[in-house]
């Protein structure tokens, strides 16, 4: 099955920027990209991944990826 995951880790070094206020922060990565895994994995919360921009490792449980079936269903579509 595939699924999508989205990269929100923090990488690079902190600088200073203003939102409501000054907060000191690295950037967010912020990249969305789709791997492959298994019916058993997907159950057991055990699919892993490693983010092709920053490196950091995504984990099922923490980083809540997306069936990409479930989101083609969700919007209509038909996968195919």
């Amino acid at each position: 099955m595939k699924i999508k995951w989205y990269c929100g880790h923090y990488y690079g070094p902190a600088y200073w920027k203003e939102y409501a206020d000054w907060v000191f922060e690295p950037d967010e990565c912020g990249e969305e990209f789709e791997t492959e895994c298994d019916e058993e994995e997907w159950n057991d919360g055990s699919a892993l991944a490693q983010c092709p921009k920053c490196g950091a490792k995504l984990t099922q449980q923490d980083d809540l990826p997306e069936k990409l079936e479930e989101l083609v269903e969700a919007k209509g579509g038909c996968s195919s």
